[in-house]
């Protein structure tokens, strides 16, 4: 209720109080404040950090009205952090544990950050993943394609012998030189011909109906006309366009994505290893007389903490 009551506060006050374009607001400058609560750009820079993942804030920060409404968040979580420490007890256990449970969490986050921060900057990245691109070029296969339009005369409110005698009508008119997008608005009863104008774009084999893609592959000059094809669907009339021969994506073309991949594993194998080294070690003392009898509480029925709620498993998570 409380922050609902504030946040709706500040984002009438934001909605009254235009804030100077961040490119020149000097770090420490106020950008909103009351009762001695206040967020300055640096506040704002490093909540942005914090809650928004890097390959997501320049398109968050674009969207109109997410700068003000992130401000809001954070000033929001400030001001009732002030009323909670004037009527709550700001010695209660559980609140200390918490804050000192989310200061471990961040300073895990920050080490992890900052060991993978310094380790991409020292890698030679394009020469890693012209090296993952070479040692996985079967993920990289490209197979033979095709590129099609059809149009097709189906057979539910047709008779066989009407559909098909339609087809080889519409066949005649696209070998006379008639435009294939046209007629395909016209006649066609697939589906996404709004949509496509009867064009299929690429597709490899083992995608279409087989007698269409039979068809469609043995056809070799661009503006070559097949059909009528019969297929569960219908008549098929196909226009060839393009053939696109087995081979490799180049690397230029998959080599930002493959980087974006090297530096996601390393972040990771970064984190496990440092979960891997916490956990390591012969000198780490494990009361298991304790241990076990927890295990034997929580078998029996979940024991009441100390704020009276259910003991929550996901708080030791490493995360």
């Amino acid at each position: 209720m409380l922050r609902r009551a504030v946040q709706a506060s500040i984002i009438c006050w934001l909605a009254a109080s235009p804030i100077s374009s961040v490119a020149g607001v000097a770090p420490d400058e106020v950008l909103i404040s009351r009762d001695g609560v206040e967020v300055t750009r640096a506040d704002f820079e490093r909540y942005v950090e914090v809650t928004v993942p890097e390959e997501r804030r320049a398109q968050v920060l674009r969207r109109p009205g997410s700068v003000r409404e992130m401000i809001g968040q954070l000033y929001t979580i400030r001001a009732a952090a002030q009323e909670a420490e004037s009527t709550l007890d700001p010695n209660a256990a559980a609140i200390e544990w918490e804050v000192d449970y989310q200061r471990d969490r961040t300073l895990m986050r920050a080490l992890i950050r900052e060991k993978a921060d310094r380790a991409a900057k020292e890698a030679d990245w394009e020469e890693l993943a012209n090296e993952h691109y070479n040692a996985n070029r079967e993920d990289y296969q490209v197979e033979e394609q095709v590129r099609v339009s059809h149009v097709l005369i189906g057979v539910d409110d047709r008779e066989e012998s009407e559909a098909k005698s339609l087809a080889e009508k519409v066949k005649d008119r696209a070998i006379a030189g008639e435009d294939f997008s046209a007629l395909a608005l016209e006649y066609s009863d697939d589906s996404s011909v709004e949509r496509n104008e009867g064009a299929l774009g690429r597709f490899g084999r083992g995608r279409m109906a087989p007698e269409f893609e039979d068809a469609a592959f043995a056809m070799t000059n661009p503006g070559e006309i097949a059909g009528p094809v019969e297929t569960q669907f219908g008549y098929h009339i196909i226009k060839f366009h393009e053939r696109y021969e087995a081979g490799y994506k180049p690397f230029d073309t998959v080599k930002d994505s493959i980087i974006r991949e090297l530096k996601q594993r390393q972040s990771r194998d970064i984190r496990e290893s440092i979960i891997r080294r916490a956990r390591a070690g012969d000198d780490i003392v494990v009361n298991d007389d304790a241990v076990a009898n927890l295990e034997e509480e929580f078998r029996a029925g979940f024991p009441e903490t100390g704020r009276g709620q259910p003991t929550r498993a996901d708080q030791t998570a490493v995360d």
